[in-house]
C-alpha cells in the first residue's frame, strides 16, 4: 500500500504517511477534501503580502520586501 493510499480511521489520510508538509497542507485545504484550489492556495500569498505591507497602500517598498523573511532551504544532500 503506497502513503497515498493508506487512510486514518476517519477515512482521512494517515498522517504518519503523508509526505513533508503535510501539516501545511492541512492547513492550507480549508474545505477538506485533500486538494488545494488556487483560492485556497493564494489566501496564503495574500496573507503574507499585506503582513508585509506596512504603508497598507497595496505595494511593497525595497524596505517592506527585505523586512519579509527569506525562506531558507534545507540541504538536499548529506554530504560530510
Amino acid at each position: 500500500m503506497t502513503a497515498s493510499t493508506r487512510t486514518a480511521t476517519d477515512g482521512s489520510p494517515a498522517t504518519n504517511c503523508w509526505p513533508p508538509r503535510a501539516k501545511d497542507f492541512r492547513k492550507l485545504d480549508t474545505d477538506g477534501n485533500n486538494l488545494l484550489s488556487f483560492d485556497e492556495w493564494a489566501v496564503s500569498t495574500d496573507n503574507k503580502f499585506k503582513a508585509a505591507d506596512a504603508n497598507g497602500d497595496g505595494a511593497l517598498t525595497r524596505t517592506e520586501f527585505a523586512a519579509t523573511k527569506q525562506k531558507t532551504k534545507k540541504p538536499t544532500c548529506k554530504c560530510k
